[in-house]
């Protein structure tokens, strides 16, 4: 697996932390390999079950 390292300002309850570190996966794992991943701005009822409120 390759990928590289980005950065950004994330704020959180009036929190702010600078150069918040996060990974992009550049290539994908096998099948037999489980990972994770984060969606900005958007939904995917696959993930969940219930109401979103």
């Amino acid at each position: 697996m390759t990928g590289i390292l980005g950065y950004d300002t994330v704020q959180v309850g009036g929190i702010v932390d600078t150069n918040q570190i996060f990974a992009l996966r550049e290539t994908k794992l096998g099948d037999d390999q489980s990972g994770s991943f984060v969606m900005f701005g958007g939904i995917d009822s696959s993930y969940y079950s219930g109401n979103l409120n």
